[in-house]
């Protein structure tokens, strides 16, 4: 009886405090932070987002202080990183492709991190970016 009165309760106070429902996993909400780390080659990200691989591979890992990142896909000299190794494959792919606006035409080089809402964080950059993407 205590559980259902609980539950009724909990019910009435989700329904009463005007909650919405979350966002799709992969929602960007703001937008990439630029230069946080070592610069990607811009041709090799542009190259990886137009080969984008069908599956990732979550086996190659990497570290910042004690927490534990994910290096999914390398192309070159352009390589993507998560905090995370739970996300939508397609969502990765949409925070990279917003993560082009911290593309430097004149360097050849782009570097940044961005938020995926509700999951972590995806930073494109070199293949020794683990650790400074993202060290806050």
């Amino acid at each position: 009886m205590k559980f259902i009165a609980a539950s009724v309760f909990g019910l009435n106070l989700f329904l009463c405090t005007g909650a919405t429902v979350l966002p799709r996993q992969g929602n960007i909400s703001n937008r990439p932070t630029c230069g946080t780390t070592g610069d990607a080659v811009l041709a090799d990200c542009r190259k990886l987002l137009d080969n984008w691989p069908a599956f990732p591979d979550w086996n190659p890992t990497c570290h910042y202080g004690v927490n534990k990142a994910w290096n999914p896909v390398c192309e070159g000299g352009c390589c993507v990183y998560t905090d995370w190794d739970g996300a939508l494959w397609a969502d990765v792919k949409n925070a990279v492709s917003n993560l082009m606006g911290c593309a430097s035409e004149e360097k050849n080089a782009i570097n940044g991190v961005i938020d995926v809402v509700d999951t972590g964080r995806v930073c494109v950059g070199d293949r020794a970016a683990c650790g400074d993407c993202f060290e806050d």
